[in-house]
């Protein structure tokens, strides 16, 4: 539903969607993250591909895979005391830019 509210809200806009659209490619469950205190760092851990799914592979490697154009992590975190509800080491064309992550 969030997808097609965001795609309706670029037409809206009169943002062409051969120029822009969302969609979902996948989801993976991440049993093995536990939420630093810091979520640049949360962040930076994903790009470098030191975090994976219950399969041992990395989210790097499932966003090539599935050829998202980025990954968006989502977290029950309270970074940096409750201030921080999202961060993005950097975003960018390139593979290892491509992550960020937010707290819901």
């Amino acid at each position: 539903m969030a997808f097609f509210q965001l795609n309706q809200a670029f037409r809206i806009s009169g943002v062409n969607e051969c120029d822009l659209s969302v969609d979902l490619v996948g989801t993976v469950l991440i049993p093995s993250y536990i939420e630093g205190t810091s979520a640049l760092i949360d962040a930076g851990i994903i790009a470098a591909g030191m975090l994976t799914d219950a399969s041992g592979t990395t989210i790097a490697t499932l966003r090539n895979t599935l050829q998202a154009d980025i990954v968006l992590m989502f977290a029950g975190g309270g970074w940096d005391g409750g201030t921080i509800l999202g961060q993005v080491a950097a975003i960018g064309p390139i593979n290892t830019s491509a992550f960020a992550i937010i707290n819901i």
